[in-house]
């Protein structure tokens, strides 16, 4: 287990892309913590793609998708489903 700070972006409700300092292996199982609004929403997630971003040897991103969380946690996909419905009105 190692912890690291990654940057999010391309949040939708399956997955997100992030990046960072250190290579995620495809197949990696993890957890992203996600404070907004003073709340932290917490997401399981699988890494389905990684590269080293072009012109850089120290920087990556990753593709990851969402994993079923339990239903009590806010979670990053709560977040994301919210902010559909809002842009749909």
């Amino acid at each position: 287990m190692q912890r690291q700070r990654v940057g999010i972006g391309d949040v939708s409700r399956t997955g997100c892309r992030v990046g960072g300092a250190q290579r995620l292996a495809i197949g990696a199982i993890g957890m992203l913590a996600v404070d907004i609004d003073g709340r932290r929403h917490v997401e399981l997630f699988r890494v389905s793609r990684s590269t080293a971003l072009p012109g850089s040897d120290r920087l990556y991103e990753a593709g990851v998708e969402f994993l079923p969380m339990p239903g009590q946690l806010d979670s990053l996909h709560d977040v994301a489903a919210q902010l559909d419905q809002f842009d749909a009105s």
